[in-house]
């Protein structure tokens, strides 16, 4: 048989078009289903807390926004989110019908995380060469249908913003660990990257907490990675501290935040709550509630996201 030679630049021509053509129909959905009328409740919380802070009332300690208790402590994990909620609300949000501002900060944050993903993973370097049109359209394929289940979380949440840093920390982890050891940790700038983009996050949305998991997660991964490298190309192990310093910088980063140390344990207070039985909205630190215990659709959702996880750990 014989060997399949080069592609053609015709060929390699089609393949780019194609690849063109696949990136604008995704960013095309992705830009739909972005600008819609849909909203949360919370926008308004968000709002407020914003409007407060801009006017120089500080970081409250308190949670006076629950009238069941307001006396409740509080701590406010997304207080960048709400200063952009209140920069970019319409004059009169109550009466306005389109909030362009909300919608173009939502549009851009969505177009982002879709960008992202097309064109990570070496898809962008496919697109540029006119290669591997099969996986440039299995990935559009992917990314549509997340797309159109994403759609009814599409509202202005930080947790928007919570893609975004996840989506660039996972691909920073993996490129900084795939390095030799540097010479002087203290001196990588991959380091501090990672560090940065933690702290960056961890003013827009307490999910910024995961961010030390991840690193952790990629540390587990490297005697795996070791030990399926070839013989020949393996280069020298990482020491404890180039090691750990990540992990362990990525701890501190969540403390550089208005909340210091106490914004650290938020998460595992937040967390405690799904496991209740019942949920009393007087006493929860934020708007959880005991999620795993429904039984209607979002219960459904979630035995996907719990199957996609584990595929995902099984496949890694």
């Amino acid at each position: 048989m014989a060997e399949s030679g080069p592609i053609s630049p015709a060929t390699s021509g089609g393949y780019r078009l194609l690849n063109g053509l696949l990136l604008i129909l995704v960013l095309l959905v992705a830009g739909l289903l972005g600008w819609h009328s849909l909203t949360d409740l919370d926008i308004w919380f968000h709002l407020r807390a914003g409007q407060d802070l801009l006017a120089g009332n500080g970081f409250p300690q308190i949670n006076t926004y629950a009238f069941t208790d307001p006396d409740h402590p509080w701590l406010n994990h997304e207080w960048l989110f709400q200063t952009l909620t209140a920069w970019t609300a319409p004059a009169a949000p109550l009466q306005s019908g389109e909030a362009i501002g909300w919608n173009v900060l939502r549009l851009l944050l969505i177009l982002t995380i879709t960008s992202l993903l097309a064109l990570g993973d070496g898809n962008l370097k496919r697109l540029r060469s006119g290669s591997s049109p099969l996986t440039t359209s299995l990935t559009a394929l992917v990314i549509l249908v997340g797309l159109f289940l994403l759609w009814p979380r599409f509202n202005l949440r930080p947790e928007l913003f919570s893609y975004v840093f996840f989506v660039l920390l996972v691909r920073e982890a993996d490129a900084h660990y795939r390095r030799p050891t540097p010479q002087n940790i203290w001196q990588d700038p991959s380091l501090w990257r990672l560090g940065a983009l933690i702290v960056i996050w961890a003013q827009f949305h307490g999910f910024a907490a995961i961010g030390p998991i991840v690193l952790l997660l990629r540390v587990l991964a490297l005697p795996l990675e070791r030990a399926n490298a070839e013989a020949g190309n393996k280069s020298p192990a990482w020491g404890p501290l180039a090691t750990w310093a990540p992990v362990m910088l990525g701890l501190v980063a969540l403390m550089l935040t208005p909340n210091l140390w106490r914004g650290l344990l938020f998460p595992i207070r937040a967390l405690s709550q799904l496991n209740a039985e019942t949920a009393d909205l007087s006493q929860t630190v934020s708007e959880l509630v005991p999620l795993l215990k429904t039984t209607n659709s979002l219960h459904l959702t979630l035995i996907s996201f719990k199957a996609a996880l584990a595929w995902g750990v099984i496949y890694t």
